[in-house]
């Protein structure tokens, strides 16, 4: 794994957690989740990103928001993350309201089951959600 906090959470998203699903015989998620962007994201690395995310539910559509800053040493906007966005090498660009895949994180992809609404804006703003247990 490597040193760096993002890049170790990345390659065990990636890598050791479909290894240790499988291990366990247990079956794999059905097909990649897609969120609707809220904010416009930039991918001009030429190469695929995964971005870290805040995902959230309005009536029956996922809805995320890029972190502010993507540096690997910020962890703040990791631990207030409960998804990576995955801006694929194809594309520099994202626009508002576009689909982007996501990896949902410590087991939003249960159906939000372990998470509580702690906030709805008077704009009608989609909910966004916390973690409040322990990690899946």
């Amino acid at each position: 794994m490597p040193g760096n906090p993002l890049a170790a959470l990345v390659s065990f998203e990636l890598f050791d957690r479909p290894a240790l699903v499988k291990m366990q015989g247990l079956l794999p998620a059905a097909a990649p989740l897609e969120a609707v962007l809220a904010e416009p994201v930039r991918n001009n690395s030429g190469r695929r990103n995964f971005l870290r995310g805040k995902l959230g539910l309005q009536d029956t559509s996922r809805w995320v928001w890029p972190a502010e800053t993507q540096k690997s040493a910020q962890l703040a906007s990791l631990i207030e993350s409960n998804c990576l966005l995955v801006a694929r090498e194809e594309r520099s660009y994202y626009e508002s309201g576009e689909r982007i895949g996501i990896i949902p994180l410590y087991g939003v992809a249960t159906g939000l089951f372990n998470f509580d609404m702690i906030s709805v804006d008077q704009q009608q703003q989609p909910l966004v959600f916390e973690f409040s247990g322990s990690p899946v």
